[in-house]
């Protein structure tokens, strides 16, 4: 959209709201009153009132006619922008008037120059002989001229006559009309266009619809060489506490000569002071569709699109939510063997006790699982427990026990399964954390030492004739380390007497004492030794039973300003080898040059191995010019996932971007991996708008 704000801040000169209205402080080198009652300021006239100076070298006023003159060398001084001008006259009872010779310079470098700007009635101007820019006037690279401009302040939009856009000395466009909105309002965007492999070449040209203050919509025609015409709506509404958003897409695809859709929709509705409802959807057509029209490299590599509709709320001392999801596996030709989840009720009610010395805690979870194919049923979830935290003095040592049970019930809807199956657990634990720190004696450096000691102890029967809805078994990193559970979802439960440990070391720095600190170095290591180390279920995928887990390291060094480096592995001493490693490298250098490096390696033994390497880095070789690019390998694939170069020239009053790319995604199930290949171009003016490709 256009930003004409010079041609606003001409109005600033005519508002309706004379100089005598509010305080103001005169002063020039002569007041004169003539014989007619006319007054006279001249010579060096400087009228100042709030943060807005004028300057001129006479100025009149004829109280019997309420005629303001103003006259040579006008200036008009606020932390808005600038007007000079030759002359003007206002009639401060119809509060019309004239500007002569005007220019107009704005802090962001915008300028627009007119030979007459007229106030005409209320919120009405008219501009004659009008040139504008938002380049700086000692770096004009492009400009818009017109004979003529009104602007309706009213019906908020400015209209040009006979106007055209010049490139330097070249004229680009003409137009005998135009129209150019100053606030929301209904009409053509600028167009994009690009070209690929997969979908060829593209065009499409968006319309705005702007009805009302609270909603707006935008249609689109997006044609695709290779695919055919989609139409795609975009639809908004935001209230107070209030929004939806929903977007739909259709196509009668060409290749196969079949329908295909999309729509989505984000919706957030405030129900009173503590409970609000959240609507939110994602339904394709077919699996591959994603795949096929996504504009999203990472969206494209979708497995599950999941919809939802969820009311939460905060009574006095207890949070609830009432859920349900259903879920589309786009790896199955078939949905039926996906579960389903509706509906679901959380609730945590938190009693805190002896000034928060004792937090008595109840939280319960009922569950409706569906399925078209396979077992489902309901699973109802109750889990009190109580917390004792303590925090010593200052901060530096904090204890928190905590002892609760867990009731698990289900309701299978299988004949050949038990209908009613029951599990019962009791848990308990504590953890203890502390910082020894040290503080040279300069106050310029600081070294600590941050261990945390964590008991578990989970006591929980056999768990094999239970059926699995939700439950996933993670292995032990550094986020589950300190985790009485490392399973997901509620229908597994690790049966554990384990203690953990986690030592952390921090040192900083900083060039003066009251200056802020920087870590120069941060490394963590921990490791947990299981009494019982047996299998939770013999169904579960686990490792064979053992006591002691991999050794956990983390180091993060920062030895320059803006260069970081950080390395993480996992130790296997049973096997005797490393399981899993990763390594990055950041580097920003005085926005001249960044770069980004990272390579992530996981055993072979894993069910889903990795080795990936990613590059990511832009360049500065000039002032104007930005180099950027990114590089996604695949060392088991052997492939390149993702390729692409882009190069970016900013003018301070237009850019340009080419972006060319090259994919090779395992996605679009049942064809083996995607590849795409093809180029984006985006040209924008400043203060214009922008023109380019999706």
């Amino acid at each position: 959209m256009t930003r004409f704000a010079p041609l606003q801040l001409l109005a600033l000169l005519l508002v309706p709201a004379p100089l005598w209205a509010v305080p103001l402080d005169l002063s020039a080198d002569r007041l004169d009153r003539d014989e007619n009652g006319v007054m006279i300021a001249s010579g060096d006239v400087r009228i100042v009132r709030g943060d807005e100076t004028i300057r001129a070298e006479e100025v009149r006023y004829d109280p019997e006619k309420q005629l303001l003159y103003v006259r040579g060398a006008v200036r008009i001084d606020s932390p808005q922008g600038s007007i000079r001008a030759e002359a003007a006259e206002l009639d401060t009872g119809s509060r019309n008037g004239t500007i002569h010779g005007v220019t107009i310079e704005l802090p962001s470098g915008e300028h627009l120059h007119a030979a007459r700007g007229e106030r005409l009635g209320d919120g009405f101007y008219r501009i004659s002989d009008v040139d504008y820019s938002a380049c700086p006037s000692d770096n004009e690279a492009w400009s818009v001229s017109a004979a003529e401009a009104e602007l309706d302040q009213g019906k908020g939009e400015l209209t040009v006559r006979r106007m055209h856009f010049d490139v330097g000395p070249v004229p680009l466009l003409y137009s005998p009309w135009w129209n150019y909105p100053l606030r929301r309002k209904s009409g053509f965007l600028l167009p994009t266009y690009g070209a690929g492999k997969r979908r060829g070449t593209e065009l499409s040209l968006p319309y705005y619809f702007a009805p009302a203050d609270n909603w707006d919509a935008t249609l689109t025609p997006h044609w695709m060489s290779n695919h055919g015409l989609m139409p795609q709506l975009e639809w908004r509404h935001r209230g107070s506490g209030d929004f939806e958003q929903l977007r739909a897409e259709a196509i009668r695809d060409k290749r196969g000569g079949r329908g295909r859709s999309r729509i989505v929709l984000d919706s957030q509705w405030q129900l009173g002071e503590h409970s609000h409802l959240i609507l939110a959807g994602d339904q394709v057509s077919d699996r591959n569709y994603l795949a096929d029209f996504s504009p999203s490299l990472e969206e494209a590599k979708s497995r599950y699109l999941a919809s939802r509709a969820e009311l939460d709320g905060n009574h006095l001392s207890t949070r609830w939510t009432l859920a349900g999801q259903y879920q589309r596996n786009l790896a199955l030709d078939d949905n039926s063997t996906t579960l389903q989840v509706a509906p679901r009720l959380t609730t945590l009610t938190r009693l805190p006790l002896l000034d928060d010395r004792l937090i008595v805690n109840f939280e319960q979870q009922s569950t409706r699982f569906d399925r078209k194919l396979g077992v489902d049923g309901w699973r109802i979830d109750l889990h009190p427990f109580l917390q004792l935290p303590f925090t010593a003095p200052g901060g530096a040592m904090h204890v928190e026990a905590q002892f609760g049970s867990r009731l698990t019930r289900y309701g299978i809807n299988d004949p050949n399964v038990a209908r009613n199956l029951n599990r019962r657990s009791l848990e308990g634990s504590f953890e203890s954390s502390a910082i020894f720190e040290r503080i040279g004696e300069s106050r310029l450096w600081r070294h600590s030492i941050e261990p945390t000691l964590r008991y578990d102890w989970v006591a929980v029967g056999n768990q094999q004739q239970l059926p699995n809805f939700d439950s996933g078994f993670s292995r032990v990193d550094m986020g589950n380390l300190l985790s009485p559970n490392r399973f997901s979802g509620r229908d597994r439960i690790e049966r554990t007497n384990r203690i953990s440990f986690l030592l952390g070391s921090r040192l900083q720095a900083k060039d003066a004492p009251q200056a802020e600190a920087r870590t120069l170095l941060h490394l963590r290591g921990g490791f947990s030794y299981d009494r019982i180390a047996t299998p939770v279920d013999p169904k579960a995928t686990l490792n064979s039973p053992r006591h002691i887990s991999n050794l956990l390291g983390e180091l993060t060094l920062s030895p320059l300003v803006g260069l970081d480096l950080a390395f993480g592995a996992q130790y296997d001493p049973l096997r005797k080898r490393w399981m899993q490693s990763s390594s990055a490298l950041e580097w920003q250098q005085f926005q001249a040059v960044s770069l980004h490096l990272d390579y992530q390696q996981t055993s072979r033994l894993f069910a889903n191995p990795v080795r990936t390497l990613n590059l990511a880095g832009e360049l500065r070789p000039f002032e104007r010019w930005r180099l950027g690019g990114n590089w996604t390998y695949d060392r088991l694939l052997g492939l390149s996932q993702l390729a692409s170069l882009s190069a970016t020239y900013s003018h301070p009053c237009w850019e340009a971007t080419l972006e060319s790319f090259r994919t090779n995604l395992p996605t679009g199930v049942g064809r083996g991996s995607v590849q795409n290949a093809g180029w984006r171009l985006l040209i924008g003016f400043k203060g214009i708008g922008s023109v380019g490709s999706s």
